[in-house]
């Protein structure tokens, strides 16, 4: 899978990482919640087949199948996460939480993983669109959205990386993400026409441009959140 594998993982768990500590003077976080947020970052896209929700319940996967065509993929991440984990008793991270330790982590893993589906990317969008964030977070209630937030940033963060890596290398690290995650794209477009399904935007490799994306998906997906 050129974009949803191991190397994905390592980033968005250490921006997820980063962004505990530079929110650590606005809004603390729990334990459990730090906890919680780096499980899920961890494992958000656990066992990823390369492909889309949109892709599955087109063409009837097994898996949209098991998860109702709601947020497919996400629902198998964190279904994968747990059987993993409770397979083995060396594997079991969450050994030492007591139940109600157990169900609050397993409540915000779950709500975080389920974040990343970009269908609500944009009711979170408008979700922050308040006066006073940190009194928002301040809510008991509200404290999921924070989780979700972080992470989904951490998800969608290719574009605001640092500009150049190397002094000759300017937007190398993004170019590079860009191009596997095209690359992904393009071969769930060729699954799509192959099996004459309709092909997914972002997935045509005759109509599609790099910079045409990326600068698409900075100005209305990235921008607004950040």
């Amino acid at each position: 899978v050129p974009y949803h594998n191991f190397q994905h993982c390592v980033d968005v768990t250490h921006t997820t990482f980063m962004f505990i500590k530079r929110v650590a003077h606005k809004v603390v976080l729990t334990e459990l919640e730090k906890f919680a947020l780096m499980v899920a970052a961890v494992s958000h896209d656990l066992d990823h087949p390369g492909v889309n929700n949109a892709f599955l319940v087109n063409a009837r996967d097994p898996l949209a199948t098991t998860y109702n065509d709601s947020s497919v993929l996400e629902n198998r991440h964190v279904a994968a996460l747990y059987s993993l984990l409770l397979s083995k008793p060396q594997l079991n991270i969450f050994a030492r939480l007591d139940v109600a330790q157990w169900r609050e982590v397993r409540k915000m893993v779950i709500g975080a993983v389920l974040s990343t589906d970009m269908v609500h990317h944009f009711p979170m969008v408008s979700k922050l669109e308040v006066d006073n964030l940190a009194r928002l977070f301040d809510a008991a209630e509200e404290r999921q959205l924070l989780l979700n937030l972080l992470l989904h940033c951490a998800d969608i963060s290719n574009p605001v990386k640092p500009a150049a890596i190397a002094e000759k290398q300017p937007f190398m690290l993004c170019c590079r993400w860009a191009d596997r995650v095209l690359a992904e794209f393009f071969l769930q477009g060729d699954r799509e026409r192959a099996a004459g399904l309709a092909i997914s935007p972002m997935c045509d490799r005759e109509k599609t441009s790099r910079a045409g994306s990326q600068i698409n998906f900075i100005e209305f997906v990235v921008a607004p959140i950040y």
